[in-house]
């Protein structure tokens, strides 16, 4: 049927064209959220918390018996005088 509207013609093809894709934005707009939600609650959030409850803990925190995963350094990595002149 869509190539019997675009033999008659540019202007059938065109009109088909916008309302169509006018009918896929609306879907990508409904669908987009959907299936980002869908993926975050199915995926993301049971992958989180399996890795908590086997023990995982990527700022170490619990690890080293510490409140926070602050790690000191024993020099700075820039000096003072590289941020006198920026540019």
């Amino acid at each position: 049927m869509f190539m019997a509207r675009c033999a008659f013609g540019r202007r059938t093809a065109a009109g088909f064209h916008r309302r169509w894709f006018a009918s896929v934005e609306r879907l990508g707009r409904i669908n987009g959220p959907i299936l980002l939600s869908l993926a975050c609650v199915l995926i993301v959030t049971p992958l989180g918390a399996l890795r908590r409850g086997s023990g995982g803990d990527p700022p170490l925190r619990r690890t080293r018996g510490r409140a926070s995963y602050w790690t000191p350094l024993d020099r700075p990595r820039q000096s003072k005088a590289s941020f006198d002149r920026t540019y």
